[in-house]
């Protein structure tokens, strides 16, 4: 295995090009080795996903991190990863294949226990340890965020990102935090979150939390002291 896990990033429309950035950006065990682009609009259903899902893609890779957001184009990565012996998948939690129980099965049959396949709801939504080696040095750079804060005269004067989010959101959130006062640190963070996030939103009285708010409350309970203890004034709304 090499010194920095050999990435493939699957992105669909806007969705995990943010990724790119910040592991370009801030990756130091990590490297986006290769992205495979898919169009934001596919056909509900696709006979042949191959098409869409290039078996060159996943040669010399890693580690998979897919927004492909689509049943059959998400089965289909994880075939080709176990044909090359990629050792874990991950897949935000909101990609209905992962949520439905019968494509969820449908997964682990594919897999055969030679993928690790994770499914949080949110890529920052993840941390070691994962029982996937590889998934672990990943998400111990990228996933659930911590921000170490540095007080002084009742407000934030430092902020320094020790776990950050893939999108590169809890670098946003550490930059803005500087001044804000010890009583509004975690609900800015968290709202800072919201606001960069890319997320599902919106209100269903019938739905669960939505993405877009899970970050938030990540972002708003991910600041730590110098001491290593939690900064836990006030919570969002």
């Amino acid at each position: 295995m090499s010194d920095k896990i050999k990435l493939l990033i699957i992105t669909r429309g806007h969705y995990g090009c943010r990724v790119i950035d910040t592991v370009n950006t801030y990756g130091k065990g990590s490297e986006v080795s290769k992205v495979l682009s898919l169009q934001k609009n596919l056909p509900s259903f696709i006979e042949a996903p191959e098409k869409y899902i290039p078996k060159k893609f996943f040669q010399d890779i890693e580690l998979v991190h897919t927004y492909s957001l689509h049943p059959d184009l998400t089965l289909q990565v994880v075939r080709e990863a176990k044909e090359a012996g990629i050792p874990a998948v991950i897949m935000p939690g909101e990609d209905p294949a992962f949520k439905n129980l019968g494509s969820r099965k449908e997964l682990l049959r594919i897999a055969e226990d030679k993928v690790s396949i994770f499914g949080p709801r949110i890529s920052c939504a993840i941390s070691p340890p994962t029982g996937s080696d590889v998934a672990d040095r990943y998400v111990n750079e990228f996933g659930i965020p911590k921000i170490r804060v540095k007080i002084n005269d009742n407000k934030i004067v430092e902020a320094k990102v020790l776990r950050g989010s893939p999108c590169g959101g809890t670098w946003y959130v550490a930059k803005n935090l500087i001044g804000t006062s010890v009583e509004e640190a975690n609900r800015w963070a968290g709202l800072l979150a919201q606001y960069y996030c890319r997320a599902p939103r919106g209100y269903n009285p019938f739905d669960e939390k939505k993405g877009i708010h899970i970050a938030g409350d990540l972002h708003s309970e991910s600041l730590i002291l110098e001491n290593g203890t939690k900064l836990k004034v006030r919570k969002l709304p």
